[in-house]
Order: structure tokens, then C-alpha cells, then sequence
């Protein structure tokens, strides 16, 4: 027999339910943890037992509800019922195993952070705004929530799709705001977690910083020519002209900035 999984789906993501505890609310100390305004720190759980979805409300200020009726409580959950916590809709299912790997392996952190703010053009994105008005740790925040949101998405979306391109785009400048290299690093890093390849023009601007900045700070350059690498085959000419740049930049980092 299939085993059963069991998902919340939450905008257009999908998150798997792993037997025990899975704590939601706004603090990142929880499972879940949702950018809404109207969540409690620690909202409500969802405990995966016999089979079985019980969701439990823990005293949250404006409530759980299932179906549009308030949760006194707990309850256990169908396939199918509606979930509302804050300003979040979620969707419960259960279902047999797919046959592609489970989104788990694919992670950067153990916390799943979703920005639910609605998508929008880069000048009303509050991302955008807050690395405008130089609040890099308020920046911070909504990068590592969208990096989790990615890296969760069962499949994963496209490197062309606008949240991916959004994400792309703010490491890119928190990288260049702050002078971190650990942005370089987490940059390449998700690329190769999402499968994705980084394009031309991108990696040019990720160059110039790496030059700026001094060094990536981890081993995400690494983790990036490992992953295509093992997919060379699949790559044009340019495109391995490309991994050589980069490659070559990579091999004289520690020499460059040492001098």
C-alpha cells in the first residue's frame, strides 16, 4: 500500500506534515512560520498521530478556524477542510506518496518561513522598500522567509519565475549594501538546491561583487559547480565558458584577497 502523506497547501506552496508536533505562527521558533500580522508568536499545531491531523488552537488572540467555524480547541482534520488562521488560508489533504523525492531533502534551514504578502511590481514589493530605505536586518528577515518559501515548493519554481527573479535580486543587493559575503554564498547555494542555472548577466553582477566584497563566505561557489558539473552533459558551449569563468574566479579567490 502507497503511504499516505499528509500537506497543508498554503498559497502555492505545499508543506508536508511529519508525525509529532508542527507548531505555526509568527515566531521563528515554530515550524511554520508565517509573515502575517494577525498570528499569534505561536498561533496553533497541527500533531500527526495514528494516522491521523488534529490542529489545536493554543490560546492565539484572533483565533483558528476550520471551515469558517472558530476552533474551540482541537479537531481532528479531513481531506479537504479549509484552514484560517490570521490573514493565512490553508488547505489540508491527504494523499498517496508521489513518486519524485519529498521536498525535505531539499532545504536550507529547518524552519519553514513563508512571506505571504501578495506579489506586486519590484517598486510596491516591501522587500524592495526596506533595502531602499537601508533596513537591512527588516531585509534580512523577508530574504530568509522567500529563500525557505523556494526551497520548500514541491516542485520547485522556475529560476525565471517572478519570486525567484525577486529573491535573485535582493541577495544580490543585501550583498551589495552590506558588504557581506555570506549572500554571494547563500546565492549560490540556493542555486544549486533549485536546480537552478544562474544567468550570464547575473552572474556578471555576482562577479563584480565577489571583486568588491573580497571573498563569497562559505562554499556555495562550490555547491554550484559541483551541481552542474554532474549535468555538463546537458550544457552548452557557452554555458561551460561560463562555469570556467567562475571557476577560475573561484580558484584565485584566497590568493586575490590575501595579497
Amino acid at each position: 500500500m502507497d503511504q499516505l502523506q499528509y500537506r497543508l497547501k498554503i498559497g502555492p506552496q505545499e508543506i508536508a506534515l511529519h508525525p509529532g508536533e508542527t507548531l505555526v505562527g509568527r515566531s521563528e521558533e515554530c515550524t511554520i512560520c508565517l509573515d502575517d500580522e494577525r498570528l499569534s508568536r505561536v498561533h496553533a499545531k497541527f500533531v500527526l498521530e495514528h494516522g491521523e491531523v488534529t490542529v489545536f488552537d493554543l490560546g492565539s488572540r484572533n483565533g483558528t478556524y476550520v471551515n469558517d467555524v472558530r476552533l474551540k480547541g482541537q479537531l481532528t482534520l479531513h481531506s479537504g477542510d479549509r484552514i484560517r488562521m490570521g490573514q493565512t488560508i490553508m488547505r489540508y489533504s491527504v494523499a498517496g506518496r508521489r513518486k519524485r523525492h519529498s521536498t525535505s531533502s531539499r532545504t536550507l534551514g529547518g524552519v519553514t518561513m513563508l512571506d505571504m504578502s501578495p506579489p506586486g511590481g519590484e517598486e510596491s514589493d516591501v522587500l524592495h522598500r526596506v533595502l531602499q530605505l537601508g533596513r537591512l536586518e527588516e531585509a534580512e528577515k523577508i530574504l530568509k522567509a522567500r529563500v525557505a518559501n523556494l526551497v520548500r515548493t514541491d516542485p520547485p519554481l522556475r529560476v525565471d519565475h517572478m519570486l525567484s527573479q525577486n529573491v535573485t535580486n535582493g541577495m544580490i543587493a543585501m550583498a551589495d549594501k552590506s558588504m557581506d559575503g555570506r549572500w554571494l554564498h547563500r546565492l549560490f547555494k540556493l542555486h544549486a538546491t533549485c536546480g537552478w542555472w544562474m544567468a550570464d548577466d547575473v552572474q556578471k553582477r555576482v562577479e563584480q561583487l565577489i571583486r568588491a566584497v573580497g571573498r563569497v563566505g562559505g562554499d556555495g561557489i562550490a555547491s554550484y559547480l559541483a551541481f552542474w558539473a554532474e549535468h555538463a552533459r546537458d550544457l552548452s558551449e557557452s554555458q561551460r565558458d561560463q562555469l570556467s569563468r567562475l571557476k577560475d574566479l573561484s580558484s584565485r579567490e584566497s590568493v586575490m584577497w590575501n595579497k
